[in-house]
C-alpha cells in the first residue's frame, strides 16, 4: 500500500502575512457556526482555535442599546438590551432568548443566518418582531441588527481565557461586511460578569460586582460600495474605554479580563434590506489582518503567483516543512489560503 496526498482549498479568504504570531479573535462565516449549539465545540475549519465553543446569535430590535456608563464610570446608566431585567441573564441559548421575546421581557426578533456563495452569512430585516410579547409590524424606519458571537467559559473559549486569544492588547477591529452605505456599524466587546474587585484604575464599585457587564465599542466606518467590503478601525474604544485594562485582584488576568461577547452591530437597517459579514478579527500590534476576496479573485491572483514555491504554516503561524493530515495555511508569493492535507490509501500498481 502507498499513501497519496490530496490538497483541497476550503476558504474564500486571502490571508496577508498570516504566518506572524496571532493571538486575537478571528472567525469567518460558516454553516457550521450557524448550526452550532451552546457548548458545542467548533472544528478548525469553522474557527481559528479548534475545540472552542462559540454560538452565533443574531437579534433584530427597533432600537438596540448597548450597556452604557456615566462619565465617571461609576454606574450603569442604560442597561438597554444587552442584558435583560431578569437577573442580567444573557441569551446565548436561543430557546431562552425566544422565551424572553414571547413573554415580553425584551423586544425584538431572532434571525437565522444564510450562507451565500460569496462566503458571507446574511440576514434580512424581518417583517415583524415581538413587542411586549406580541408580534407587530417592523416600523418603516427599520431598526438595528446585532450579530453576536457568544463565547463559552466551560471550554475556555472567551477572549482573555488564555495566551492564544488575548484582550489586553487589542488595537482595533477588521471585518468584511455587506451593508447599505446609510447603515452605521460598530464592533462591541462585552466583558463577562465578575464577583470580585478590579484593579487597573477602577475601584470595584457596585456595578462591577457581578451585577452588570461592560461594553467597549469600536465605531467602524460605513460602507462606500455595494457588495462585500473590508472595513477597519484602529484606535481607542469608546464607552467602557478601559475594559481591556480590567484585572481581577485574585487572578491578575494576565491576558485581560475575559470578554463574553463579541458583537457586530448594524444600526438603521430598513425593512427588506439585508446585511452580511465574514472575516471578523481583532487587531493587535504587528498583525496584518486577513483580506477578503471572492473565489474568482483567489483563482486570478494565484495564477500570477503559481510559479512561486509554496510555504506552509499551521494555524498557530508556525512554519511546517512537510505538512500532513490536517489544515494548514499555504502561501505562494503574496497570496495565502487555507488548505487541507488528507491521507488517502491506494494499492501499489
Amino acid at each position: 500500500m502507498k499513501k497519496t496526498l490530496l490538497i483541497s482549498a476550503i476558504s474564500l479568504s486571502i490571508v496577508s502575512a498570516y504566518a506572524e504570531e496571532y493571538h486575537g479573535f478571528s472567525i469567518d462565516a460558516s454553516q457550521e457556526l450557524i448550526d452550532n449549539t451552546v457548548g458545542t465545540k467548533l472544528s478548525a475549519e469553522a474557527y481559528r482555535l479548534e475545540g472552542k465553543a462559540i454560538t452565533l446569535q443574531v437579534l433584530y430590535q427597533p432600537a438596540y442599546t448597548p450597556v452604557l456608563v456615566d462619565e465617571a464610570l461609576s454606574k450603569i446608566t442604560t442597561p438597554g438590551s444587552t442584558l435583560s431585567a431578569d437577573a442580567q441573564k444573557d441569551y446565548a441559548e436561543p430557546r431562552d432568548a425566544q422565551k424572553s421575546l414571547e413573554s415580553g421581557l425584551m423586544d425584538g426578533m431572532l434571525l437565522t443566518s444564510q450562507m451565500d456563495n460569496n462566503g458571507l452569512a446574511y440576514v434580512t430585516v424581518p417583517a415583524q418582531y415581538y413587542k411586549n410579547g406580541t408580534l407587530v409590524d417592523v416600523p418603516a424606519e427599520g431598526g438595528d441588527i446585532r450579530v453576536r458571537f457568544c463565547t463559552e467559559s466551560n471550554s475556555k473559549s472567551r477572549m482573555g481565557d488564555g495566551e492564544d486569544c488575548r484582550v489586553n492588547d487589542i488595537t482595533g477591529v477588521y471585518v468584511t461586511v455587506d451593508a447599505p452605505s446609510h447603515v452605521r456599524i460598530t464592533s462591541d466587546f462585552v466583558q463577562a460578569n465578575t464577583s470580585t474587585a478590579f484593579t487597573g484604575g477602577f475601584a470595584g464599585t457596585d456595578d462591577t460586582l457581578g451585577k452588570m457587564q461592560r461594553c467597549a465599542i469600536f465605531n467602524m466606518p460605513s460602507t462606500t460600495a455595494t457588495g462585500p467590503q473590508d472595513i477597519t478601525f484602529s484606535g481607542k474604544a469608546t464607552n467602557s474605554w478601559n475594559l481591556f485594562d480590567f484585572r481581577r485582584k485574585s487572578t491578575n488576568d494576565l491576558n485581560g479580563f475575559p470578554v463574553r461577547y463579541a458583537d457586530i452591530v448594524f444600526y438603521g437597517v430598513k425593512p427588506g434590506e439585508r446585511i452580511g459579514w465574514t472575516n471578523y478579527q481583532t487587531l493587535h500590534e504587528g498583525y496584518t489582518p486577513r483580506k477578503y476576496t471572492s473565489t474568482s479573485g483567489i483563482e486570478t491572483e494565484m495564477a500570477d503567483d503559481i510559479a512561486v514555491p509554496a510555504e506552509y504554516y499551521n494555524l498557530q503561524g508556525v512554519k511546517v516543512s512537510a505538512p500532513s493530515g490536517g489544515i494548514f495555511i499555504e502561501r505562494r508569493g503574496s497570496v495565502s489560503r487555507k488548505v487541507v492535507f488528507k491521507l488517502l490509501l491506494s494499492a501499489k500498481p
